[in-house]
């Protein structure tokens, strides 16, 4: 029934209440219709934010899922929002934690907050990208990273900068490896320095003692004074021998001679030398595998590589502690590698352990404990050679060494070295060198003045002949001389390194004078491989200098009878 009818029925006055009765409906009918709209409207808005929020969901999917960080701010430096990768960084629970902070808000040092609000002005201000930032950072935790970090500004829909975007990616490991390589190979450069110098050095420490040890001969009967000064002179360049032998092992110059060593032999050993030197307040703990540890190297240098480890432990405890050495078999695979940053082949290895409870080392400190020269011990109480040559021997062994060290907490080196499956062998007993005299043409053939005047001293004592030469080209030259005048040498001692004419090339060209000439290689330094092709190839042995008398005699009376001689390349010295 309309509205109308029935107020008219109602009030009895029927055009008015019909009236009446149609605003009324018309009312209703647009509420009811106002309604639904609104109902619908309502719905459609739901929708529209149920889809937003589905849209905003999978976008921050998205950047949560990313492999770099993701950020956005205001002008302010407020940030807006975030993904997970970077709010765990800034020690927070979700994105939405850090929504209203800025940089002071967060566990970054004040000066890297700095940092970072100058260059989000600077891209405010001149509304250009910085790309490719590399921003240090340390997260909640005070772990230290490197972030490569691009940073562009944002536009409103009129163009203006309303904040910037930034994203970064975590070159931490591509930072340290970095580093890794860079003292690698600053330490690659030293060593050539220090070879070089070595070379030179060992030349001078040559004549200084052969001129000792020919005064030594020449005044018998001098008074006790004199001979304490001579005994001083000869005792303090054989101590500087010992240095340039240090410094010739951590460039790799010296010559190792590669047999099957235990290790716990060699650890045992070394034990053995330090229980007479470590005192009362330091105990010594061995800790040796129940399995021969095998490796492939020379016993002497490994040793002297442990002994460096060991006494450095020692100076590291000036009050007293524990000092640990321990052997053991491993398998080196590349998660260890990566862990303790190893240059290694993955496969078994050796690994020897000194540990010590002492004062630690700063980062500062590890980084260049391998460096010569770097020592922080006082005045007059280490060269800085010790750890130097043991990186140089480990290298020169294919291994690697690893550190780990605090302050207050002590310090564990690692060494490891390739492991060996071949039996060790006894070992020659040692043969006393009598000084021998003899007889003989002898040419000498050396750059340095100094030890041709020496040597050619000494061997003049010893009852020989002899001639002198300074470089491969005279020798060559004077050993043909003396083939055309049929009074060919006896013996050629030739040194290796020289200017003009190396050694090597001199050889060939004496051997081919005469392919029966009796040639003993010499040498300071290292020569790679040449003094094995060279013993191949005919040469009759080789021995070290700086020359003593007494190994000096011996290697010139066996090499002139044909014999072999080896004097100090089996010590792995060149």
């Amino acid at each position: 029934m309309a509205w109308g009818t029935l107020l008219a029925r109602l009030t009895g006055d029927g055009v008015a209440a019909w009236a009446t009765g149609y605003v009324i409906g018309g009312l209703i009918a647009s509420s009811i219709a106002l309604w639904l709209v609104v109902r619908r409207m309502a719905r459609l808005h739901r929708r529209h934010n149920e889809i937003l929020h589905q849209w905003q969901e999978v976008q921050q999917m998205f950047l949560d899922n990313m492999p770099q960080g993701v950020f956005w701010k205001d002008r302010q430096g407020v940030y807006l929002g975030c993904n997970r990768l970077f709010a765990a960084i800034a020690g927070r629970k979700g994105p939405e934690a850090v929504v209203g902070l800025t940089d002071h808000d967060l566990p970054w040092p004040p000066e890297q907050t700095a940092f970072f609000r100058k260059i989000d002005e600077e891209v405010v201000r001149a509304d250009e990208p910085q790309l490719n930032v590399v921003e240090p950072l340390t997260d909640a935790e005070g772990h230290p990273h490197w972030h490569q970090v691009n940073k562009v500004p944002l536009h409103d829909l009129s163009g203006k900068v309303v904040g910037i975007l930034g994203t970064y990616q975590d070159i931490t490991d591509y930072k340290l490896l970095e580093e890794r390589m860079y003292q690698a190979e600053k330490l690659r450069s030293i060593g050539q320095l220090a070879g070089g110098v070595a070379h030179d050095f060992n030349n001078m420490l040559g004549g200084i003692l052969g001129a000792a040890e020919l005064l030594d001969l020449t005044l018998p009967d001098v008074g006790r004074e004199v001979r304490q000064n001579i005994d001083i002179i000869r005792d303090t360049a054989r101590r500087a021998g010992e240095l340039t032998q240090q410094l010739l092992a951590f460039s790799r110059k010296a010559k190792k001679n590669a047999v099957p060593t235990d290790m716990n032999t060699v650890v045992r050993q070394t034990a053995g030398i330090l229980s007479h030197t470590l005192g009362p307040s330091i105990e010594l703990e061995l800790d040796l595998s129940d399995v021969p540890v095998v490796v492939k190297g020379d016993a002497a240098q490994l040793q002297n590589a442990v002994l460096n480890l060991a006494v450095n432990a020692r100076d590291a405890m000036p009050s007293g502690g524990c000092l640990r050495l321990a052997t053991s078999r491993v398998v080196v695979d590349e998660a260890l590698c990566q862990q303790q940053g190893l240059a290694l082949k993955t496969g078994p290895h050796v690994r020897i352990t000194v540990t010590d409870t002492g004062v630690g080392m700063s980062q500062e400190v590890r980084d260049r404990i391998f460096e010569p020269f770097f020592t922080t011990k006082g005045v007059g109480k280490g060269t800085g050679l010790g750890l130097a040559a043991v990186y140089g021997t480990v290298k020169d062994h294919l291994g690697a060494c690893s550190v780990q060290s605090e302050i207050g907490k002590g310090t564990v080196f690692d060494v490891y070295l390739p492991q060996s499956s071949e039996a060790v062998a006894a070992g020659p007993a040692d043969e006393a060198a009598a000084a021998e005299h003899g007889h003989g043409r002898v040419l000498l053939v050396d750059d340095e003045e100094i030890i041709r005047a020496t040597a050619g001293s000494m061997l003049e004592q010893l009852g020989y002949e002899v001639t002198v030469a300074e470089n491969g080209r005279q020798a060559a030259d004077v050993f043909a001389r003396s083939m055309e005048a049929s009074r060919p040498f006896d013996l050629v001692i030739l040194d290796l390194i020289m200017p003009v004419m190396k050694g090597s090339e001199a050889f060939g060209e004496i051997r081919r004078a005469d392919p029966q000439a009796k040639v003993l290689l010499a040498s300071g330094f290292s020569v790679g491989s040449d003094v094995e092709e060279l013993l191949a190839a005919g040469a009759l042995g080789f021995i070290q200098k700086p020359y003593r008398f007494s190994t000096l005699a011996t290697a010139v009376a066996e090499a002139i009878q044909g014999r072999p001689v080896l004097i100090g390349l089996e010590a792995g010295i060149r």
